[in-house]
Order: C-alpha cells, then sequence, then structure tokens
C-alpha cells in the first residue's frame, strides 16, 4: 500500500529498474543451486524492476534454513553484501517476472520517498486512520501485547520461552534511531481492531463509498485484485501457503499487495477474495462481492499450525458465509 501511494505521488514507477534505488542489485544472479561445497549460478538475464517486487517474482528469498537474521543495526551494504557471500552479484531464486518468492519493496519505498518506513506508514496510512501501529514495540504497545504459545508436537500448547528466534525491537534494547533496515514484509506491531480499520477502509474505496481521509485512490485499490503473476507461478504461489499446512485450494494469484482467490472455496471464501496471512497466525481477507474485510489472529508459533489452519479458519469462515447466506 505504501508502494501504491508512492506510485500516485509519482515518486516511483513500476517499470524503473529497482538498482536505480539499490545499486546492490544492479547485476544479480541465478543462483541454480546452493551449497557449501560448490555452488552454482548464472548471471540474470532480465533487469529487476519495482514491479516484481510488488507481485513477488523478483527472485529474492528469505533463507529456509530455519535461522532468523537480525537486521537491527545493520547497514544496507552489509546487508547485501551478506546475502552476497561469496558470489559475485546478490543471488535470486529465477530470472525477475517468472515466478514468485519474496521481496524487498521497504528498502525502496525508503529510498524514494526520503523518510524511514515508520515515517512513511504514520504519514500516509496510520494517521489518517487513526491507527496506533508500529514497527517497534513501544512500551504503550507492550502493555497490550497478547503474550505467543508454542505448539509442540505432540499438539499441546507451551508459554513462549524463546523456542524460535524472532527479531523483537523494543526502543530500550533498539533505539529506533539505530535500526536502518525494515524489509516490510515483517515486523508490525498492530491490533485486529485497528488492522480491521484499514481493511475496511479499502473495502470502501474499492466499492466507490466515500471516506475521510483515503489514503489510496480507487484506480490504486482495484489494483489489488488484478491478477499480476505469470501462469508459470501459480503454482509456486500455492506450494508457499500450503507448505505451511493451510490445505488451500489450488487457483491462487496475487496482485499488488495480496493473494487472490481464483475460484470459490466450499462454504468459505469466494473466488475474487484477496488475503494474506502473518508470522503468528494473523490471517485477514478482504471479499469485495460480499463486502466484507476479516482479520483473525491467534498468536501461535510455528507459523502456519495445523489446528489454527485447517479447524479453527474454515469454522471461522463457515460460520460467517453461512450467516450471509442467511
Amino acid at each position: 500500500l505504501a508502494g501504491l501511494k508512492l506510485i500516485e505521488q509519482g515518486k516511483l514507477a513500476f517499470d524503473t529498474p529497482v538498482a536505480d534505488y539499490i545499486p546492490q542489485l544492479r547485476d544479480p544472479v541465478i543462483v541454480d543451486s546452493l551449497s557449501t561445497t560448490k555452488t552454482t549460478f548464472r548471471p540474470a538475464k532480465n533487469v529487476l524492476i519495482v514491479r516484481h517486487l510488488f507481485n513477488f517474482t523478483s527472485g529474492l528469498f528469505y533463507p529456509q534454513d530455519g535461522g532468523t537474521v537480525s537486521t537491527g543495526g545493520m547497514h544496507l551494504t552489509e546487508w547485501f553484501n551478506m546475502l552476497k557471500g561469496d558470489l559475485p552479484g546478490v543471488p535470486l531464486k529465477f530470472e525477475p517476472g517468472t515466478d514468485c518468492t519474496s521481496d524487498v519493496l521497504g528498502f525502496v519505498i525508503e529510498k524514494a520517498s526520503g523518510q524511514t518506513l515508520e515515517q512513511f506508514f504514520k504519514e500516509h496510512i496510520f494517521k489518517a486512520l487513526d491507527m496506533e501501529s508500529s514497527f517497534y514495540l513501544t512500551p504503550e504497545l507492550k502493555e497490550r501485547f497478547v503474550d505467543l504459545s508454542w505448539r509442540e508436537k505432540d499438539g499441546s500448547l507451551s508459554p513462549w520461552s524463546n523456542q524460535e528466534t524472532i527479531i523483537e525491537r523494543p526502543p530500550n534494547v533498539c533505539n529506533p534511531l539505530h535500526i536502518q533496515l525494515h524489509l516490510g514484509g515483517v515486523g508490525l506491531y498492530s491490533s485486529m481492531r485497528d488492522y480491521l480499520k484499514l481493511l475496511r477502509h479499502l473495502l470502501k474505496i474499492n466499492a466507490g463509498i466515500p471516506v475521510a481521509n483515503p489514503i489510496l485512490t480507487q484506480e490504486s485499490v482495484r489494483s489489488i485484485w488484478v491478477p499480476a503473476l505469470p501462469e508459470a507461478s501459480e503454482k509456486s504461489i500455492n506450494e508457499f501457503f500450503n507448505l505451511f499446512s493451510f490445505d488451500f485450494p489450488y487457483s491462487l494469484q496475487r496482485g499488488t499487495a495480496m493473494a487472490i482467490n481464483q475460484k470459490n472455496w466450499p462454504n468459505q471464501r469466494k473466488k475474487g477474495v484477496a488475503f494474506w496471512a502473518g508470522y503468528a497466525g494473523t490471517e485477514h481477507f478482504i471479499d469485495p462481492a460480499n463486502g466484507i474485510a476479516v482479520v483473525f489472529g491467534v498468536q501461535i508459533l510455528p507459523w502456519g499450525d495445523k489446528e489454527v489452519a485447517r479447524t479453527l479458519y474454515p469454522k471461522l469462515e463457515q460460520l460467517i458465509y453461512a450467516g450471509l447466506e442467511h
């Protein structure tokens, strides 16, 4: 959404090379295999452009080895040097624009706007909607924070005790002035109520209903529902969600901000629903045809909890759509 705002302001363009904002991405390489003994790679042929960051077709990818890198005081150059390692360029999983994986749009937003991600979000999203969200776990948010739980292998829940490395950034540990990297895809603290404000706001703009302090134009909001993935990458976005036990039916797509249902799910969300999922078991979706927006959160790790994904989510959706039919 922040990126779409910059597009509207003329400070960002879909077809601009990402290297214009992040020089380290000028000559990326396609990694054929990652190995501690021998990594094979080749130069990327396609130019990485801003559009690829919006629709997750950049080829950039998060580590899948279970490790988490704290980006707190790291400079952008250090970050990309870490990703490169001994390679001649930043590694990509595939040619830009040909498949689906991840992005670093948050970095580009900061470069194009001249503001930190926190400042831009507060000025152009949070303030307009009276949201108390933040990329920092402030004392005020900490007081209202619902503790995390951990799902054990036997299915039981245990209190959170750092079973998995996460990035927590309270001001007394990481001064906001010292945080130099915000990927944008992780680390936002908010409430269900505040997030629902945002979804309802988008729902109304999409429907052409007047709203106070609109954060985007109707054209920008409607781009969320326009499929933007090449056909070959549709399989990857489906496999991404099913990897974490969601068991979503196939036929997913992605627009400029969320995944999109391409068909009705039996007794659940319908074709045209836009949705995404969060790290601690949060889930949201917007159904423009039925005029509803839903937020659901559980604070359970690891991500993709089977009990939640296969039982609670479906029950919630079934109840909602059964109610709409009466």
